[in-house]
């Protein structure tokens, strides 16, 4: 390689680095992950506080606290159904269970005639959901009791 060349690669280097430091430092707030999410969690923001504020205060739950923080980070990658319309799919696979002797075209036939055409079921995104305070903490807790019960969960905690 060409002395000339290395000489050039490494201050592009070294500029672009510097120019990296200034802008980071020119940066009013260094928003994290999870604040990028409080944000997005619109009236939720509150209960998911909550959580993060009952976990933080206690030095015990330490654990508990990066748990938390961790299942918010990644709350908005998570949807679920929900709607009249999922109801209609648990009956088709009830009775596609029930009917083995008709195909499972005969059951959507079948169901279609009771609730009338399947459409999809409506998705709600996690983050904006009816989760609450009690809720999440009931999720934590009691897959903490899990793991501390399970053999290989006391190397864990």
């Amino acid at each position: 390689m060409n002395r000339n060349f290395k000489y050039t690669l490494v201050i592009v280097l070294v500029i672009m680095l510097i120019g990296k430091v200034i802008i980071n430092s020119l940066r009013k707030e260094n928003v994290t992950s999870l604040e990028t999410v409080l944000q997005v969690a619109g009236e939720n923001r509150q209960e998911l506080e909550k959580v993060l504020h009952y976990y933080r205060i206690n030095l015990a739950d330490s654990l508990k606290y990066k748990a938390v923080c961790f299942l918010i980070e990644n709350i908005p990658f998570y949807t679920y159904s929900d709607g009249e319309q999922l109801e209609n799919y648990k009956s088709y696979y009830t009775w596609l269970k029930k009917s083995k002797s008709k195909t499972p075209q005969q059951v959507v036939d079948s169901i279609k005639k009771i609730y009338g055409p399947m459409k999809e079921p409506s998705k709600k995104r996690d983050i904006n959901g009816e989760i609450d305070f009690p809720v999440i903490l009931h999720i934590i807790d009691w897959a903490f009791k899990s793991l501390a019960g399970a053999p290989w969960g006391k190397i864990l905690i």
